[in-house]
């Protein structure tokens, strides 16, 4: 059976001062335990291959994932696509609530709903091409917002209309968002 999950990224450090938007924010104590025990969880689900974004606290959880998994560091597979919603001129910036960032749609700048459907579609499409390469559960470790698109899109919502209400993936939590043969 070929799957993949989706893990958001454990605690950061910008989650603690309510910083939007940064993307070289690492994991806390409290992230990287988060992300421990998350791969403690994923022991029995056949994950061979992890993906990740390429910032630094997605990378840091799949590194610690991977070491709970017995994957090699080396063998992780950055994606692009997965990296966080660019987030305009509220990029550094505190004040605003998650609910804002979620609702939002090219305000000050922020990457625009489409864009975000179209990553999420590229992202999916290279997540499959891997699992049907390498068979098993492949493991996509990302964020917040991309994730809301992503298990959006995976249900095959192509217009951000047809989409759940809005919402965000706790830390380092994980679901399902594709099955195959």
């Amino acid at each position: 059976m070929k799957r993949i999950l989706y893990v958001r990224n454990g605690e950061r450090t910008a989650n603690l001062t309510g910083v939007a938007g940064v993307s070289d924010a690492q994991l806390t104590e409290k992230g990287a335990e988060q992300a421990k025990i998350t791969g403690q969880h994923l022991k029995n689900e056949g994950v061979t291959t992890i993906a990740c974004s390429p910032f630094i606290r997605a990378r840091q959880t799949a590194e610690i994932i991977a070491a709970e998994l017995g994957i090699p560091v080396y063998e992780l597979v950055t994606i692009d696509d997965l990296q966080e919603r660019y987030l305009g001129e509220f990029e550094g910036t505190t004040g605003r609530p998650p609910e804002f960032f979620l609702n939002s749609d090219n305000e000050g700048g922020i990457e625009s709903r489409q864009h975000m459907i179209d990553r999420a579609t590229r992202a999916i499409a290279k997540l499959k091409e891997i699992t049907n390469e390498r068979g098993g559960t492949t493991l996509a470790i990302a964020h917040g917002q991309i994730g809301y698109y992503t298990t959006q899109v995976s249900k095959g919502r192509t217009r951000f209309e047809d989409f759940d209400p809005p919402s965000e993936m706790n830390n380092a939590e994980f679901v399902e968002i594709w099955r195959g043969e």
